[in-house]
């Protein structure tokens, strides 16, 4: 691998995502969102075969892991056909799969030819997985972190994540190693997702698409996101037969714009606390009403002594059930949040499922 640098090309020449230059940079966890053909999971497929780097390609759900041994759903249909490969699918036990070169026998049948190159797992089902050594696997590619806003949430998905590194980084640092590369892949379907959520990244990737900032960087924590705003394949994509229908839509906006939808149409700001009075404490959220007008006025600071609950079941079931002028203040648009992070926080308490 290249020398790990502070510096990252966001794109090749060629316009495609410059995904060696993410891998070999010093940060462990990458994010990043891209509209549809910017060369994002073809780029890191193409990546760990050419430089022989073991590796685990991670999806959400069993279901979607089960669907790449379907041919024209495998990750690796364009790379094979681009460079002459033969790679596929194979089963290793219920829940892990890996991928390996292949041949076809005199029975037609497709067989693997040697050891695997890489895992096929589930996030969903990882947690019960025992016994299994990935103490050779370097990078895990996590594609399509954030789940299209059609699809059932997975409670507990960013510590299920977090599980999940653990479980395959396990001690290799302690032992002088270098830590497991996580790289995380999606198109921009929610910027409220619960990784983002759970990173507390969401108001960062919020004020990189305001500012036009394609990338950000946590030294400190190890942490980079990528936005491929600026993609030129996106652009030339923009002029062809599906885009040039849906244009103005939102799945043009996911797709073709990188554009995540829309998550407020609250005011934020900051606000002077001592116009103030302290109501309630949800979490992470301080709830505040003004002294003279019908407003509200959502802190992660506290002030004073108010009534407090936390965000357990039982907890979002009795605010839902107590507080449900709060709900319907917010519906009425009597909202102020210091910063972005608190309503997507206060509409997860809000609005999820019990």
């Amino acid at each position: 691998m290249r020398k790990n640098t502070q510096l990252i090309n966001i794109y090749e020449e060629s316009g495609y995502c410059d995904i060696p230059s993410w891998v070999e940079s010093q940060y462990n966890f990458i994010f990043s969102t891209g509209g549809r053909g910017t060369g994002k999971t073809y780029g890191a497929l193409q990546y760990v075969i050419k430089n022989n780097i073991k590796f685990i390609y991670l999806r959400r759900t069993q279901t979607e892991i089960d669907e790449i041994f379907t041919p024209m759903l495998s990750p690796f249909k364009s790379l094979n056909e681009d460079h002459g490969w033969s790679i596929n699918p194979f089963k290793l036990t219920k829940t892990v799969s890996y991928f390996s070169k292949s041949h076809t026998d005199d029975k037609n049948v497709i067989k693997p030819t040697g050891k695997p190159l890489g895992y096929l797992m589930a996030l969903s089902v990882i947690a019960n997985i025992r016994g299994f050594d990935a103490s050779d696997v370097d990078l895990m590619i996590y594609d399509e972190f954030i789940p299209e806003t059609h699809k059932k949430r997975m409670r507990g998905e960013a510590e299920a994540l977090l599980n999940a590194y653990e479980t395959i980084n396990r001690n290799r640092e302690l032992k002088g190693l270098k830590p497991l590369k996580l790289l995380c892949l999606s198109n921009a379907n929610e910027l409220a997702n619960p990784i983002y959520i759970y990173l507390k990244i969401v108001n960062k990737v919020w004020k990189m698409r305001e500012i036009g900032q394609e990338i950000y960087a946590d030294n400190s924590r190890g942490l980079c996101v990528i936005t491929l705003d600026k993609s030129e394949i996106s652009a030339k994509k923009a002029d062809t037969a599906l885009y040039r229908l849906t244009k103005g839509t939102a799945f043009f906006d996911m797709a073709i714009a990188n554009k995540f939808k829309a998550v407020s149409s609250s005011t934020i700001k900051s606000m002077p606390l001592k116009e103030y009075i302290p109501v309630l404490v949800i979490g992470e959220l301080c709830f505040y009403e003004h002294k003279s007008r019908a407003e509200i006025y959502v802190s992660e600071h506290v002030s004073g002594v108010v009534k407090t609950y936390g965000t357990s079941k039982s907890d979002r079931l009795m605010i839902k059930k107590v507080y449900n002028w709060i709900w319907i203040a917010y519906l009425n648009q009597y909202f102020i949040f210091e910063n972005l992070m608190l309503e997507v926080l206060f509409l997860d308490y809000f609005t999820e499922t019990c």
